[in-house]
């Protein structure tokens, strides 16, 4: 079977609650977003065999989770970074909005 059984799903419930009560809050999250178009060239142009059998409705899936999952987020300020029209590693424009939009938060 390809899913968890309830006991390794409560394992890690005890794993993330216990790890959650030792660790400082978050002052802030940051979310870099990505459709999955830009996902897929990104992972072809690694080039990591492992990855290239990826299929785009997992992608989706998990897009469509993460969205659901930051939707719920209530634990601190959340920043949504665009990586695909925001180049922050490549372009020092957009390192510089990059920074601010982090400062306005902290």
């Amino acid at each position: 079977s390809r899913r968890m059984s309830a006991r390794d799903l409560e394992t890690y419930l005890e794993l993330y609650r216990s790890m959650r009560r030792s660790l400082r809050p978050l002052d802030l999250m940051i979310w870099l977003r990505c459709g999955v178009p830009a996902i897929r060239r990104r992972i072809a142009q690694r080039g990591r065999p492992s990855e290239q059998a990826i299929p785009a409705s997992y992608l989706r899936a998990l897009n469509g989770l993460y969205e659901e999952w930051i939707g719920g987020w209530k634990d601190c300020p959340v920043i949504p970074w665009d990586t695909e029209r925001q180049d922050w590693l490549g372009d020092l424009v957009h390192r510089m909005e990059f920074q601010r939009a982090i400062e306005r938060f902290l």
